[in-house]
């Protein structure tokens, strides 16, 4: 048996990596949407869960942000680890084939329960179809997106983790994550109310 050394075997791992990323990807892309996940359920599901407050262009908007999230997801990722400690966490396995069957699931209940498909019943029907079907998960928080084991608790968890749900909620213009000049940052952000 040849004595591979460790140069060599590190420049034959680091060799391999895009190559697996970039079959990853394309096993993805060949799954219906662009995530893997069915468009037409997903924007049905935003427009039950997410806020109204948001508008419809909003709820789609929000929609092709987490298909593009999901889109990019690796699994096994390093994650920046918690401040005072050194233990490494990575992400877990793509979450978009347990997603879709819930999708599916959506869809199947719908039909049973109502003769319509997800997509054409209205907001309270999706919202009571999704309270069910998540009854059983302990949600005292939002998980993080990745962690989610429901769906609908991965998209809430999307929106909440951007800085759109941060300025809505505030109702102000933070910018959570942008850095602002320093000059600028005794000043309260612009009211969200004072700008519409």
């Amino acid at each position: 048996m040849a004595e591979i050394n460790r140069r060599g075997f590190l420049g034959s791992v680091a060799a391999a990596l895009p190559v697996a990323a970039a079959s990853h990807r394309a096993l993805k892309r060949t799954k219906p949407g662009t995530s893997g996940l069915d468009d037409e359920l997903t924007r049905a599901l935003g427009h039950a869960v997410l806020p109204a407050e948001l508008g419809s262009d909003g709820i789609d908007r929000v929609v092709a942000g987490f298909h593009s999230w999901l889109e990019e997801y690796e699994p096994g990722a390093e994650l920046n680890h918690g401040y005072g400690t050194a233990d490494i966490e990575f992400t877990p396995d793509d979450p978009t084939i347990s997603w879709q069957s819930q999708l599916n699931e959506l869809e199947r209940e719908a039909q049973r329960r109502f003769q319509l498909s997800f997509v054409r019943l209205d907001s309270e029907g999706r919202r009571g179809i999704v309270r069910r079907q998540i009854s059983g998960d302990r949600l005292d928080r939002l998980p993080r997106p990745y962690r989610a084991r429901h769906v609908a608790v991965g998209l809430l968890a999307y929106f909440y983790s951007t800085p759109e749900a941060t300025d809505l909620c505030y109702q102000a213009a933070i910018g959570k994550n942008n850095c602002r000049p320093l000059a600028r940052s005794p000043r309260e952000p612009i009211s969200l109310r004072r700008r519409g």
